[in-house]
């Protein structure tokens, strides 16, 4: 010090000091706060949706201003969303907010929380917020008026966490949502399918481009679900020791494929990420879900029904609002191949043999059907082909499962032990060449015909049917003359 105490050491008074300091705080309490551009970056490697993408953002030229995106966990969901934010940037130079809200967690965010994140963004994290929700609806569309800003809320759970959030004109929300809802004023949610063949292909070369010319089989083991597909290249870029070949063989058993797809380069495995959606189904609701991977293809509402007991098909409604199960056109429903081994999986106490016999008897009743179409002839005949083309799979199915139950794994002798599953799959062995004789006499290939009657000979001996015994036989080569 100079001696006085009014200056420091380099002559200055402190009066002036303080005065400065304070000019300083008030300029800084007074100067606007910038701009919010709290969305990040896509991902460097996004591929492919160039028709979804189209879509969607013709719906914002259109003067949506609320945009859903729906789909089941792992399929890129959150990507696309980044992807049309990094797009329609330019659209909205007054901010772009990023909200977690968190839909599937123990404690998703509130709409007060969040409403305060967005009000905070813009004024601050000093601004003292109302108690009431009321009030802060209203600080939040005044923060809000006359901007343009865009919001994009991240897993939704519905509609009554995300209706409060709804900003005033100018501003857009872009939602993501496992689960299927409605706001006032939003269209129809667009729904976010697999990626194409082709493109989920070229996304594992970008990850991994020594995959080289097996990335088509393990795309199509991996769903071509982008999570899975993520998880299984991140998986070869990392040990590059393991050979693409060896790893393709181990994804085939599925049984093991979603332990081993793994989740190397991702926050959640597909098994953990469908089990979020999994654990919000109610119990009868989870049991329709667990019972549907007895279906190894598409199928209608009244195969389900029948097959899963579930009346007017409500809980494969449920399942198809919570993106667990896909809606096709022509009234058909489909469960994603990883889904449905997801579902095989699920502890389950309940009887599968009888799931099975229903599921076998139903399709025994379908092919019954063609062949009633048939012997009709003329366009009944044509209607009977196309109905055994949407079912074959599971018709298929539902005999190999009887044959499978009914012979032993040496495919060489019947089991002489008749417990109730097995004389049921006896009979169905029987029946599904019996009642479908005709058909299956214009529609299998020699060989599979001959198997089929011969199996079911075996098995109309062993149930001393005599009735049964020759009338496949006969019915079959009555049906090629």
């Amino acid at each position: 010090m100079t001696g006085y105490s009014s200056f420091d050491q380099k002559n200055q008074s402190v009066d002036s000091q303080v005065n400065i300091g304070n000019q300083i705080n008030n300029y800084s309490a007074n100067a606007p706060l910038p701009v919010p551009y709290q969305i990040r970056q896509p991902p460097a490697d996004f591929t492919g949706r160039e028709e979804d993408i189209a879509e969607i953002l013709a719906s914002f030229d259109q003067g949506a201003t609320i945009i859903g995106l729906r789909g089941m966990g792992g399929v890129g969901k959150t990507a696309l969303a980044l992807v049309l934010a990094e797009m329609l940037k330019s659209r909205f130079p007054d901010g772009q907010i990023f909200l977690k809200l968190d839909g599937l967690s123990k404690n998703p965010l509130n709409p007060a929380e969040a409403m305060s994140k967005v009000i905070q963004a813009f004024r601050g994290f000093e601004e003292r917020l109302p108690e009431d929700q009321d009030d802060l609806q209203v600080l939040y569309n005044s923060v809000l008026a006359e901007k343009l800003v865009l919001i994009l809320l991240d897993n939704a759970a519905d509609g009554m966490q995300v209706e409060p959030l709804i900003p005033p004109k100018g501003c857009v929300l872009l939602i993501t949502s496992r689960k299927k809802f409605l706001l006032p004023g939003m269209p129809m949610p667009f729904f976010l399918d697999i990626m194409k063949p082709f493109d989920a292909g070229n996304f594992l070369l970008k990850i991994c481009p020594r995959i080289s010319n097996h990335s088509e089989e393990l795309a199509e083991l991996c769903g071509h679900l982008p999570l899975a597909l993520r998880a299984a290249a991140s998986l070869l870029a990392v040990k590059s020791d393991l050979n693409p070949s060896n790893y393709l063989a181990e994804l085939r058993s599925e049984r093991t494929r979603l332990k081993k797809i793994g989740k190397e380069g991702v926050d959640l495995d597909v098994e953990a990420s469908l089990n979020l959606s999994y654990i919000h189904l109610t119990a009868k609701t989870a049991r329709v879900f667990r019972q549907l991977s007895v279906f190894p293809s598409d199928f209608d509402s009244q195969a389900e029904e029948f097959v899963c007991q579930d009346e007017n098909h409500l809980n494969l409604s449920e399942l198809v609002t919570w993106s667990l199960m896909e809606f096709l056109e022509a009234g058909r429903y489909r469960l994603h191949d990883l889904v449905r081994v997801f579902a095989c999986s699920r502890p389950d106490n309940e009887d599968r043999g009888s799931l099975q016999i229903r599921h076998a008897e139903y399709y025994k009743n379908v092919l019954s059907k063609i062949d009633e179409l048939y012997i009709k002839g003329e366009k009944d005949a044509i209607a009977g082909r196309e109905l055994f083309d949407i079912e074959w799979t599971n018709i298929k199915s539902g005999q190999k499962w009887a044959e499978e139950t009914a012979i032993l794994k040496t495919g060489k002798k019947i089991s002489q032990n008749l417990i109730p599953e097995m004389k049921s799959a006896l009979h169905l062995c029987s029946d599904y060449a019996s009642e479908g004789a005709y058909a299956i006499g214009m529609l299998l290939s020699p060989r599979e015909r001959i198997h089929w009657l011969e199996t079911a000979l075996l098995a109309s001996y062993l149930l001393k049917d005599s009735k049964k015994l020759y009338f496949p036989t006969f019915r079959y080569f009555y049906s090629i003359f």
